[in-house]
């Protein structure tokens, strides 16, 4: 097994390929008080400089297109959350440039034959990030009643 430990950027990370979270891994369990730590650090971040969201760790050919996350996935989640909130908000303001830009840079990405397909794709049996978040808001699909803790905690 190769191991490489790189110092990337977000706008980076989000272009090298797809994400998966593997169904084994445990759900989403951020609750108000993480959000909130994440947030106040992102707002007391000095502009200009980079920010360290923490360190993560991805399973698959360093130099191939998809991933497994094994470690990182409660930021990563989050991250993209915050994308799609983003996202939605130009969406209101009337500002679709800017979020089909997000959208299709940080949220969605295209294979060969320009079909679409999640960034980061949730192998959980429920697929609540991807129909509820990460769809734009005309295409999302009827959200069920969140039954795990996971899919509350992202809607």
């Amino acid at each position: 097994m190769n191991v490489v430990a790189e110092s990337i950027l977000i706008k980076g990370l989000f272009s090298k390929g797809q994400f998966l979270i593997p169904d084994y891994q445990r759900e989403y369990d951020w609750d108000d008080s993480n959000l909130l730590e994440l947030w106040e650090d992102l707002e007391e971040s000095v502009p200009g400089e980079n920010y360290f969201i923490g360190h993560m760790i991805f399973e698959g050919d360093h130099k191939g297109d998809k991933f497994s996350v094994i470690d990182g996935q409660q930021r990563i989640t989050t991250i993209t959350i915050l994308l799609c909130a983003i996202r939605d908000r130009f969406l209101e303001l009337g500002k679709r440039a800017l979020a089909e830009a997000i959208h299709n840079k940080y949220v969605y990405t295209f294979d060969m034959n320009n079909s679409a397909k999640p960034i980061l794709e949730n192998k959980m049996p429920y697929p609540t990030l991807q129909n509820s978040v990460q769809a734009k808001p005309e295409d999302r699909l009827e959200v069920q009643v969140a039954q795990k803790k996971g899919e509350k905690r992202i809607i």
